[in-house]
């Protein structure tokens, strides 16, 4: 099979990490990395002026602002290993060099900013898209064009490395985001309706008790809609966007605007993302977190200008409230706990998984199920049918199967059975309908006793 044409820098470096240490460290990692981030804030804010007392308010605004520790979120920040928290540091540090003024040697700047940018294009997908849209916008503004060509250099370098492979997953993301758009136009995106505020109507008219209505409405404001998402878990945005404005622009010192390049560069990026017909660019607070150091020195900036300090405080105390509440949260909520005791069946799923003596093919449904994919693929040698992340010639064996995502059509699994040789089925024990549908078509045995968070069937016509 044609390998997949993805940016894997990322994973190559972890590759050079014992598979052991990284099971049993996983979840240490990224708040190491974000540790280090936090000190460099510290050590760049002294750097380009700002007094000790302005650094360390800074370095608290990244530590407790929600956004960037909530684990209620689309894809959490700190609790997965994937190239996201890279990505965003990786490109705070390359808008660092590019456009603010360190006395960097013109060569210098140019041969550090093409390797920060080869790292993230080499790693991320969604980092690429930050480049190839946040760049351009603040060079624009800024009036400074040296990122865009370090842009254009960092992807000619990128190919040369790759060999040409940089090429095909920049083709194959552009492929990605043109299926993702067509899906959106038929509103079949897992995200299509994800800020719409009916959503919160629907709720206040849910026959459940008034307590659960609560719960439901506050995790919709702060996971599924990006407005109020970024409203309650990033609140400096609306105080960097009150205070710029009061301030005018025209008012700013020319020595400390080149904050608000990126600032607004990304607050452009987070209207349009927002824009129904431009969701599947992503969740465009992202585009905010990745140039998200301008935003906390924008507001220690402004709070200082205009000598109301008091706002740093009070936005470090409520990101210290919300921290206590959500840990709280998360604590008592009998769904987290029910994550928890799922957590730990998938452990042992895996364990039955491993005991078996040879490979073989599963498909689970939905995708996430017992853990996910990429947990099977990487804890056991077998195979997993997976409709998403393919090559061309590979998805147009799957496009009749594929559903609206995270699924494939239930209805359809004996043929895909008998096509992909499938030979276990895991299906989450919430989906009745479809264990339903799998139990009467009668060529799958059910097996029991393994785990309770997941139904298992074996295909009896390839037994």
């Amino acid at each position: 099979m044609e390998k997949l044409p993805q940016p894997y820098f990322w994973q190559w470096l972890l590759a050079m990490l014992p598979s052991n240490f990284i099971q049993r460290y996983h979840s240490q990692l990224n708040p190491i990395l974000d540790s280090l981030f936090a000190c460099f804030i510290y050590f760049i804010s002294i750097k380009i002026g700002f007094d000790s007392h302005a650094s360390v308010m800074a370095v608290l605004l990244y530590l407790f602002s929600p956004i960037f520790f909530s684990s209620l979120a689309i894809g959490p920040r700190i609790n997965s290993i994937t190239p996201r928290l890279w990505s965003e540091i990786l490109c705070n540090i390359l808008f660092i060099c590019l456009f603010i003024p360190l006395s960097i040697a013109l060569p210098t700047k140019i041969i550090l900013s093409i390797l920060l940018m080869n790292m993230i294009l080499l790693s991320s997908k969604f980092g690429i898209q930050v480049l190839v849209f946040l760049i351009p916008i603040s060079s624009i503004i800024s009036g400074d064009y040296l990122g865009i060509l370090v842009l254009a250099g960092s992807i000619v370098t990128a190919t040369l490395i790759t060999k040409g492979e940089f090429l095909k997953a920049l083709k194959a993301q552009a492929h990605h985001l043109t299926q993702y758009f067509k899906s959106g136009l038929r509103n079949r995106m897992a995200i299509s309706n994800r800020n719409s505020f009916t959503i919160f109507i629907k709720i206040l008219k849910l026959e459940v008790p008034f307590r659960e209505k609560i719960e439901k409405i506050i995790f919709a404001a702060v996971v599924t809609n990006s407005y109020t998402s970024v409203i309650l878990k990033f609140t400096l945005v609306i105080a960097v966007i009150y205070f710029g404005l009061q301030t005018g622009p025209g008012n700013l010192p020319y020595s400390y605007r080149f904050i608000f390049y990126p600032v607004v560069a990304s607050l452009i990026l987070f209207v349009v993302v927002n824009i129904n017909l431009f969701l599947f660019l992503g969740e465009a607070e992202r585009y905010i977190l990745h140039v998200g150091y301008f935003w906390i020195i924008a507001i220690v900036y402004l709070t200082q200008m205009n000598g109301i300090n008091l706002i740093g405080y009070f936005l470090v105390s409520f990101g210290i409230l919300y921290w206590l509440i959500e840990g709280f949260y998360l604590k008592n909520n009998q769904s987290v706990k029910a994550l928890y005791q799922s957590q730990n069946e998938n452990n042992l799923l895996m364990e039955y998984l491993n005991s078996l003596t040879y490979p073989i093919n599963i498909a689970l449904y939905p995708y996430h199920s017992a853990g996910g994919v990429w947990r099977i693929l990487y804890e056991t040698e077998h195979r997993v049918y997976y409709g998403i992340t393919l090559t061309d010639e590979d998805r147009a064996k799957v496009i009749d199967f594929e559903d609206k995502y995270p699924y494939f059509k239930i209805g359809s699994l004996d043929l895909m059975a008998e096509r992909f040789k499938l030979n276990l089925l895991i299906l989450d024990t919430r989906e009745r309908h479809a264990i339903n549908i799998v139990e009467k078509s009668g060529n799958w045995k059910r097996l029991t006793g393994i785990v309770k968070n997941t139904v298992l069937f074996t295909n009896e016509r390839l037994k």
